[in-house]
């Protein structure tokens, strides 16, 4: 069964509509053996002589004469469609959950404001499952932290984010720098396949005592409630804290030797053109935020020692406790690395700060 395609029906409405195949021609810049081409190729799909061809002029048939307005309603529908698609930009970026929830929305916001049409949607995941979903083809680019080691991407450094160990205010440990006395503390972590757990087991492997992992949660929120309440230390992105830190409601531990970073990474599918609208929202990511100071290894997606005590760490913070945190002070490695929780053995103490 033959299909009559958009262009057939075009050419039939027009020279049906002026019943004459120069003037037709006129419009739809076309010759009149090419539109006399596609008048036969309509009959031969419907069975039906379009045009009465007794007299030598185009007249439409009485089949013709029935199909012309629906002939023209389609191609009318036709065009608004490709208008609308054509007008209305579609933006889906992926971001991991410090980038998504702390780093994007100005951006986003900007863009918002220059494209006030687009259909802008953001996936945040972890980053094992982002980089998932670009694979996927469900998101057009992603913005990632810590490593991407799949070689079918290309990853570009964007910038680096400090992390930081955090402690409820008054918590005992909150201002220590003995590492066996932080290992063996009770930690909430995140999850297997966050950046940020990766980064903190990878600055930990030489602490002489392994951190005792007491919680594992999927959602950075839920992670600093639970170090607010006492319950333990954690390791985070300084950006997703600086607003608790300037309120309080957080400390952070000042150790001038352990402390981490990560790399942020503009993730895309490799030898892939991206949409004129990603491709504008990635330059203006890259216009905000230059990775000064980051090795140039985008592919690795390694991450580089950065201390916790840094300027830089308090130039995200911010406020009186980044000043003191920017001291830092001597860390304690004596001792090989051990796995002393044996104080933890007969229970786990309910209220603040339980260590």
């Amino acid at each position: 069964m033959r299909h009559l395609t958009f262009r057939q029906l075009n050419i039939f409405a027009t020279v049906g509509d002026h019943e004459n195949l120069a003037a037709a021609g006129r419009i739809l810049g076309l010759s009149a053996a090419t539109l006399s081409d596609a008048i036969r190729d309509v009959e031969a799909a419907l069975g039906k002589e379009m045009f009465d061809r007794s007299s030598r002029k185009m007249r439409l048939s009485a089949d013709g004469r029935a199909l012309l307005p629906d002939a023209k309603k389609l191609v009318r529908e036709a065009r608004a469609l490709t208008l609308r698609h054509r007008s209305r930009s579609v933006l889906c970026i992926g971001a991991s959950m410090t980038v998504g929830n702390h780093i994007l929305p100005p951006l986003l916001g900007d863009f918002a404001l220059r494209h006030p049409q687009a259909e802008i949607t953001v996936q945040i995941r972890n980053t094992d499952d982002v980089i998932q979903l670009l694979a996927e083809h469900a998101v057009d680019a992603a913005i990632v932290e810590g490593r991407v080691t799949d070689s079918s991407l290309d990853v570009r450094v964007w910038r680096r984010d400090p992390l930081v160990i955090i402690a409820a205010p008054g918590h005992p440990l909150a201002r220590t720098s003995d590492l066996a006395a932080l290992g063996a503390a009770r930690w909430i972590l995140r999850e297997d396949g966050s950046s940020t757990r990766w980064s903190f087991e990878t600055a930990v492997a030489d602490w002489p005592v392994a951190p005792y992992v007491l919680m594992t949660v999927g959602s950075n929120e839920l992670l600093k409630a639970a170090v607010m309440r006492g319950l333990g230390l954690s390791c985070i992105a300084a950006s997703a804290v600086a607003a608790e830190v300037r309120r309080g409601e957080l400390d952070i531990v000042p150790l001038n030797c352990v402390s981490f970073q990560q790399t942020l990474s503009i993730v895309q599918r490799a030898n892939r053109r991206s949409s004129a609208i990603v491709q504008e929202f990635l330059d203006l990511c890259l216009a905000a935020h230059v990775p000064a100071g980051v090795e140039a290894d985008s592919r690795s997606g390694r991450t580089l020692p950065l201390a916790s005590g840094s300027a830089e760490t308090a130039n995200v913070i911010g406020g009186k406790d980044a000043s003191a945190l920017a001291s830092g002070r001597a860390c304690n490695r004596s001792g090989p690395r051990k796995r002393d929780h044996s104080h933890l053995e007969n229970g786990l103490p309910i209220g603040p700060f339980a260590s």
